[in-house]
């Protein structure tokens, strides 16, 4: 189930709930201080990794060359 964020517009608490996302535009209660009063909050994640294959077509991740035929394995 994803996590989202939310927003207290009552106290400005900022907390975490996970919903399934059918209840993602239910309106949540602050833990803090029990108001609905509340605003779900934009997330980011940030994923990182090198694929397996390498094209000698792009540049891999770790570097700025055209090509990572250059590149240690």
């Amino acid at each position: 189930m994803p996590t989202y964020e939310y927003l207290c517009l009552n106290c400005d608490a900022e907390f975490e709930k996970v919903l399934p996302i059918s209840q993602a535009d239910k309106r949540v209660r602050c833990p803090q201080c029990g108001a609905r009063r509340t605003k779900k909050l934009l997330s980011s994640f940030y994923a990182a990794g090198l694929s397996s294959k390498r094209s000698s077509s792009s540049a891999c991740a770790t570097c700025t060359r055209s090509s990572c035929s250059s590149c240690k394995p």
